[in-house]
């Protein structure tokens, strides 16, 4: 039988990524791309023992598998305990295990196998290999280009928000985007999640905020509490007449620049808001 060394190494180094990739995300462990590339080629030159070993036997070869994984694990997120290590290697065999399950029902239950040797009929895979690699290094290469090229910006800021003498911090999400940004006595506006404003609210405004209260009563709530607050529209994608409760702070500090808005409009949001996290701000409030 012939071997195709350079085919088996491309074949291995893309499996080896792909389960290290899975096992990563499986256990919610961030790696460094370059570490993540070098070590799949570790694993694809280790894939070619066997090749070059032919007589070493079923017993011979489980075990270099175990130890090409225990290896690349140790070489990919650099366990901090044998325990840790024992851990990632258990996950990523049973990574294999599953692609490997999974690839002989595709093969046992679909016709692929026709397909590629159709394929292979019309085209060599090595020129096919060399051509994706290309293309992915030319892509790399405009993005790097880019990235250098293109101003960077910051989206997110850390604001320091006062109610009275009480103070909280919140990660606020810098949006373009928004357009409330100033109240009708032009005071900035901030969007801010009730969880993150939680803190400065005393705890029979938090029950009502927890029991759905309409947005009036919650702001009848506050005037009585001796609070300045009313009633903001706002219009957003599926829901255009929309009211908030706004209440009105003493102030909100960036901590980055040390800009100080006062005073500060929070509309608060009973719901999440996604991916901007626990408060919006439009970054123009900030560089005025």
């Amino acid at each position: 039988m012939v071997y195709y060394v350079d085919v088996l190494f491309g074949v291995n180094a893309l499996m080896d990524g792909m389960v290290l990739c899975l096992t990563a995300f499986s256990c919610r462990r961030k790696v460094p791309k370059k570490r993540l590339v070098l070590v799949s080629c570790y694993g694809a030159l280790w894939g070619l023992a066997p090749v070059l070993l032919p007589g070493i036997g079923i017993g011979g070869r489980c075990l270099l598998a175990l130890g090409g994984i225990g290896s690349a694990v140790w070489m990919l997120f650099l366990p901090k305990s044998r325990r840790e290590w024992l851990r990632l290697t258990a996950m990523t065999g049973f990574v294999c295990c599953f692609l490997g399950g999974a690839a002989g029902w595709v093969q046992q239950n679909t016709n692929w196998l026709l397909g590629m040797q159709w394929a292979a009929e019309q085209m060599t895979l090595l020129p096919l290999l060399a051509s994706g690699c290309c293309s992915y290094g030319l892509f790399r290469l405009l993005s790097c280009f880019f990235t250098a090229c293109l101003p960077q910006g910051t989206y997110q800021t850390t604001l320091r928000l006062w109610l009275g003498e009480d103070s909280t911090v919140v990660e606020a999400f810098l949006d373009t985007g928004n357009f409330l940004q100033r109240d009708a006595k032009s005071r900035p506006i901030l969007i801010v999640s009730f969880r993150a404003m939680a803190p400065l609210l005393p705890l029979w405004v938090q029950q009502m905020f927890l029991a759905k209260e309409e947005p009036r009563q919650i702001v009848c709530a506050l005037q009585a509490a001796g609070w300045e607050a009313f009633l903001l529209s706002y219009s957003a994608l599926g829901k255009k007449d929309g009211v908030l409760p706004a209440l009105v702070l003493k102030k909100g500090e960036c901590l980055a620049n040390g800009k100080v808005l006062a005073p500060l409009v929070a509309a608060i949001h009973d719901a999440s808001l996604g991916q901007a996290g626990e408060a919006v701000l439009h970054p123009c409030l900030l560089t005025e």
